[in-house]
């Protein structure tokens, strides 16, 4: 799971490889967990478009691209929204509104004294 987090095409590759030839061949069909390749393979695809996840941006202090600021509008691109299989057994994302966010809002502009480095 650490491997599709990163921010690097290589380890990305890496993790969808692992996933898909070793963990996921052994899963039962029914198995909740085939999710988890559907989660890889859209990581890595956003590091393919991006080299980045747009999404941290923000929180980074990163400036988007307009690209990414497209990326960003479209709802059904978060990766917050909740997966679920339909009854046919097909991956798909709950997207909510653009205005909805489990997530509040951040003060981003003061440093924790602990972590000044």
């Amino acid at each position: 799971m650490v491997l599709s987090t990163a921010e690097n095409i290589h380890f990305q590759e890496l993790g969808v490889q692992v996933w898909v030839n070793y963990v996921q061949a052994r899963l039962p069909n029914e198995d909740p967990l085939r999710i988890i390749q559907e989660i890889f393979k859209r990581n890595l695809n956003v590091i393919q478009r991006f080299g980045r996840f747009p999404h941290r941006n923000r929180v980074l202090g990163r400036k988007s691209t307009e690209k990414e600021g497209q990326y960003l509008e479209d709802v059904t691109a978060h990766f917050d929204d909740p997966l679920k299989f339909d009854q046919e057994g097909n991956f798909v994302r709950e997207a909510s509104s653009k205005d909805e966010t489990p997530w509040p809002e951040l003060d981003f502009s003061t440093k924790i004294d602990s972590l000044k480095i």
